[in-house]
């Protein structure tokens, strides 16, 4: 075992496939493949143009022809997003598109978490949809997600399928109703309206100052930028050492050094932005440009020339680690063979391309005032979607009150003492013997005593109302002397009373003033002592404070209200 291990890619990948019309029965199997990969080709056709200069941070919407389990075809495909999670919505995007465009065509998608269209639409769901019973079952149709119900001889594909079979049959059947509820549909169409957007902003295009062999590749096939910046992003630190150090293969002596545009995604450019490295010696001796990035204090690296030496060397660097690794593409070629292919295509004088300005990157810094009316819009956005707050306040206290209400031992919570019925005692009782026998039933006064009427008062009753009072008044005197004791100190003032009101007003909680003198307060001790305690006002205000102490991690609150299935607060 490597005591430091090499950085590997987040593998988030999401699968697609698309099950074609079924064909007609007198189409022979080269027809019926040949129908297939005509369809796969205007599948790729239509996506390319919806993505058009799109820039896939790692592996781009690819279909294949497919044999079902059925025997008929499918076409799918696979996409690794990376650290760009957005980039599985443009996959799911498409998708759409697609069983839109082309009418009768069923698709299916999931990314290594399961079913993320369920993820996103979770709080829309129906009971019955749990992660055992959907999983494997969510398909789209004519743009819309339908989710085929569990059966009882549900039929599971084998472990790494994408779908079930019997789901697959139970979304083509028309007379079944498969199609999810219209919130489910709105919640993620709402997801999906945000791509069009994302395909527009997600570019950066900066000015680089770049290795003439590299400017060459760039030029020839823009797509290498991203797996240059992901070698640069996942470098083993000996490897880049030994390889940077020399940099024979796209700096070597005699080699120019150039100013060119480079356009990356914006996950792209904040990975090579972030990242503290110095430039090899191979730069700082070739080109003088480079020298800016010797001296690291901040007004040096903020001249116009510093970002782009350090973008330079970082794509240079990562692309010569891409060249000497065996590393492949989505397709199975090794990117060596890719990078050959783009320096004999462009092998001639490099065009000279004018040199523009750098885009804004203010998207990458948060500032304060743009996280706050961020944080705000998503309270907003919560605060419409959870209509009836105070009537979840006051399910929460009623819950408490159940809960404190309730016996409970270490064995649990004790309900009602459940009821013995014992029939030797009761015919007893009914042919009279229970009188001679005081304690028959479990039975400590006379016969006919139980049958009264509650009303008319009885011996037994004048005394068991005595010592019922006599208690009664001795806690009550042990409560006042508890108040009295407690009055003068600040324990009364920790919790807040309401306060009387005149008739037509509201009757609302009051605190202690923060600001009072002490001597105000302690004379009116027993003022504040006399007016009503509100327990529900002052149960969820601590609840909401723990809360929020949690600052979204887990606690004791959160716990409590789990383990009492009420949804913790969000806001």
């Amino acid at each position: 075992m490597e005591l430091f291990p090499p950085p590997t890619v987040d593998e988030n990948e999401t699968r697609y496939c698309f099950f074609l019309r079924v064909p007609s029965i007198k189409q022979t199997e080269e027809e019926r493949l040949c129908d297939a990969e005509q369809q796969c080709l205007a599948f790729l056709t239509f996506a390319a143009q919806q993505t058009q200069e799109f820039i896939w941070h790692r592996h781009r919407f690819h279909l294949q022809v497919t044999s079902g389990n059925d025997g008929r075809y499918a076409l799918s495909g696979s996409t690794s997003v990376g650290d760009a999670i957005q980039d599985e919505w443009v996959v799911a995007k498409l998708l759409f598109d697609i069983t839109t465009h082309f009418p009768g065509v069923v698709g299916r998608i999931a990314d290594t978490d399961g079913e993320f269209l369920l993820i996103e639409s979770a709080e829309a769901l129906p009971d019955w949809v749990t992660p055992e019973d959907s999983d494997r079952r969510v398909f789209v149709l004519d743009g819309k997600v339908h989710i085929a119900p569990p059966t009882s001889a549900a039929q599971k594909g084998k472990e790494g399928d994408l779908y079930d079979d019997d789901a697959l049959e139970m979304v083509l059947d028309s007379s079944v109703n498969t199609e999810a509820s219209a919130a489910v549909q709105r919640l993620i169409q709402q997801k999906l309206d945000e791509v069009p957007a994302y395909l527009r902003e997600n570019r950066h295009r900066v000015r680089c100052l770049l290795p003439e062999k590299v400017a060459r590749v760039l030029t020839a096939d823009g797509g290498l930028v991203g797996p240059a910046v992901e070698a640069f992003y996942y470098r083993e630190p000996k490897q880049t050492g030994l390889l940077c150090g020399k940099m024979e293969t796209f700096l070597p002596s005699g080699d120019s050094v150039v100013e060119q545009m480079v356009t990356f995604s914006r996950a792209m450019f904040a990975q090579l932005k972030q990242q503290n490295f110095f430039p090899p010696k191979p730069f700082l001796r070739r080109d003088a440009r480079y020298r800016v990035l010797e001296n690291t204090k901040n007004e040096e690296t903020s001249r116009p020339n510093a970002q782009a030496a350090d973008i330079g060397v970082k794509l240079a660097c990562g692309l010569e680690l891409l060249y000497a690794g065996a590393s492949e593409d989505q397709l199975g070629r090794p990117w060596k063979q890719s990078i050959d292919e783009a320096l004999q295509q462009n092998n001639g004088k490099l065009p000279i391309l004018p040199i523009e300005p750098d885009d804004d990157d203010l998207w990458l810094y948060m500032h304060p005032d743009t996280l706050e009316s961020q944080l705000q819009r998503a309270a907003m956005a919560g605060a419409t979607s959870s209509p009836g707050g105070a009537d979840e306040l006051q399910s929460m206290a009623a819950m408490f009150g159940n809960f404190v209400d309730g016996v409970s031992s270490v064995e649990g919570v004790e309900g009602g003492e459940p009821v013995q019925f014992d029939m030797s005692s009761f015919m007893d009782i009914l042919n009279g013997h229970g009188a001679r026998d005081g304690n028959a039933a479990g039975l400590n006064v006379p016969w006919g005593k139980h049958f009264m009427d509650e009303d008319e008062p009885s011996q037994f009753d004048s005394s068991d109302e005595e010592g019922s009072d006599d208690e009664d008044n001795a806690l009550d005197q042990a409560m006042a002397e508890m108040e009295a004791e407690l009055a003068g100190t600040k324990v009364t003032k920790s919790f807040s009373r309401f306060e009387e009101v005149e008739d037509g007003e509201k009757e609302s909680p009051a605190s202690p003033r923060q600001d009072a003198p002490a001597e105000e307060e302690v004379g009116s001790a027993s003022f504040s002592s006399a007016k009503p305690l509100d327990l529900d006002y002052n149960l969820l205000s601590n609840l909401l404070e723990s809360f929020a102490s949690q600052e979204g991690h887990a606690g004791p609150v959160s716990t409590i209200l789990n383990e009492m299935n009420f949804p913790s607060p969000t806001s």
